[in-house]
């Protein structure tokens, strides 16, 4: 590939590519909706975006300043020597289009949507007889879990599904006795937590999973009575109130969320593939704004 001078970049729009200077780039840019893709010198693709008016969100780029949050916007126009632009008639088209493009190629500066194959779900199971209670994270659903293990998800933030298994997990310890042996029988899979408790009354099943569907928060005034009647508990009141606080954070922004789409989409159940959760949402997304 021959070398281009670095105070000149290649604007591609559509078919139609023009060679301009770096400095006075953006006039070419038109304002319209469409996806931006940044390549490198080696023709290379480094991030993928998306615009409902592309010169707008460009310019953020050129003027992007020292702060650390722009710090990425400041690395890819250091190095981009390239933009590909695809025009489209709407966002929603544009938003699917960006999100292709990323699930396929993986840009090294796209992290959000290029790894939906790690997308968490949430599950537990519950042996009544036994009154035995397992809760499990884990990103490999398919894997050898029993027909009894219900699952919620996959949810976006691994992040945020990680820290509410914990916090579950640390409440429900109260309630129960853990059982590391139990726990590492329901770790299938390289990507899998589980936490399983003996003793834990029927009572909490239904609770547990009206929560993680993301049909009632309900759960979390039920621990909080709950506990109170544990000595243990009460002289960890501080953690106990985090970890609350981490379980409706998760509830308002992840399952609540995840709910009311499968509910607009007519998707019963709940549980939703990791392949088809972002394009899910950014269909919903573009019927709510008409």
């Amino acid at each position: 590939m021959q070398t281009r001078k670095s105070d000149s970049i290649v604007i591609q729009i559509e078919s139609e590519q023009i060679t301009c200077n770096r400095k006075d780039w953006l006039q070419h840019i038109p304002q319209v909706t469409g996806v931006y893709c940044f390549h490198d010198q080696d023709d290379k693709l480094m991030y993928v975006g998306k615009a409902v008016n592309l010169r707008q969100r460009l310019n953020q780029y050129q003027s992007a300043g020292r702060r650390k949050k722009h710090r990425k916007m400041r690395l890819i126009r250091r190095k981009f020597f390239k933009i590909c632009l695809s025009l489209c008639p709407n966002e929603a088209a544009a938003l699917l289009l960006e999100n292709q493009l990323i699930r396929y190629h993986q840009p090294p500066y796209n992290v959000a949507g290029a790894f939906y194959f790690m997308y968490p779900y949430l599950a537990f199971h519950y042996n009544e007889p036994a009154r035995e209670f397992s809760l499990i994270y884990t990103s490999q659903p398919h894997e050898e879990f029993s027909e009894e293990t219900k699952f919620f998800g996959c949810f976006r933030s691994r992040h945020l599904s990680k820290e509410a298994f914990q916090a579950l997990s640390h409440l429900m310890g109260f309630l129960g006795h853990l059982d590391p042996k139990l726990s590492q029988a329901h770790r299938q899979g390289t990507y899998t937590m589980a936490a399983s408790f003996r003793q834990i009354d029927p009572y909490w099943q239904q609770s547990v999973n009206n929560f993680l569907a993301g049909e009632s928060i309900g759960l979390l005034g039920q621990l909080a009575e709950a506990l109170l009647e544990k000595p243990q508990a009460r002289h960890q009141a501080t953690e106990i109130q985090a970890s609350l606080k981490i379980l409706k954070r998760f509830f308002h922004l992840e399952a609540e969320r995840l709910k009311l789409v499968l509910s607009r989409q007519g998707i019963a159940g709940t549980f939703v593939s990791q392949e088809d959760r972002d394009s899910l949402f950014i269909q919903d997304k573009h019927q709510q704004l008409g």
